[in-house]
């Protein structure tokens, strides 16, 4: 509430769009559980929907020079333009509808991304903080999931068995989590945050329980890039005592 709170005062007539901020916030905390199989419409995309058309209609009655920003957006809008039309082209020369439906992802993904520059731009470090308490309670929920063994099981069809938690599949879960500590990260790294190593410790037996290659060598890259960080910061710090 604190969050909604500073966006109220930091923009005149905000009571709207705190709404907005809050659908936003909970599609975040929403992504993370499955109802459905991948690729329907779950809550938490109807929390996105809800945000993006009260940001459009609030971009559009108060900041209608903001809608279309060409000269930082162009490249965004030239590349959706270019899956629309090539996705279109071979739905109808194939007569293959999954292009079709591929083309509503890349509209799903458009709406997540301008809705999330739109509250960025306006609601400044108070929106990020939310984020950043929404993305630390997430990591919580996955942990304490995992702990108490209520989390969902897959099994390869080699035998493995691998952990997914809420979601539809393994590397889902593996996916989401590298995505909220690359959040983190990207937080601490503009206002400071003396948690993140905590929370990317309390990550880790998830991920290693998802046994997905590919992201654990995410985490790995990452470790050593903060290393690496860390010890130029500490040279730079021994150059200039």
């Amino acid at each position: 509430m604190d969050v909604l709170q500073k966006w109220n005062r930091s923009i005149p007539d905000g009571n709207g769009t705190a709404a907005a901020v809050l659908f936003f916030l909970l599609f975040i905390f929403l992504k993370q559980f499955y109802l459905f199989p991948s690729g329907g419409m779950e809550a938490a995309d109807v929390c996105l929907f809800a945000s993006f058309f009260m940001l459009l209609c609030d971009c559009m009655r108060r900041r209608p020079e903001r809608l279309f920003q060409l000269k930082t957006e162009g490249l965004f809008y030239v590349f959706m333009a270019f899956v629309l039309v090539i996705n279109t082209y071979y739905g109808i020369r194939l007569g293959r509808g999954e292009f079709f439906k591929y083309t509503c992802f890349w509209i799903f993904n458009a709406c997540a991304i301008w809705s999330f520059c739109y509250l960025t731009e306006y609601g400044g470090k108070a929106f990020l903080t939310g984020i950043n308490c929404v993305v630390k309670v997430n990591i919580g929920v996955q942990l304490l999931i995992y702990l108490s063994g209520h989390g969902r099981m897959f099994r390869e069809y080699w035998g493995a068995i691998r952990y997914q938690g809420t979601f539809n599949d393994p590397n889902q879960l593996a996916f989401f989590l590298f995505m909220m500590i690359l959040l983190l990260y990207l937080y601490r790294c503009r206002f400071g945050d003396r948690s993140f190593p905590v929370f990317y410790v309390l990550v880790l037996p998830v991920i290693a329980a998802s046994k997905s290659t590919g992201i654990l060598l995410g985490f790995l890259y990452l470790l050593f890039w903060l290393f690496c960080m860390g010890c130029i910061k500490l040279d730079a710090k021994r150059v200039y005592q």
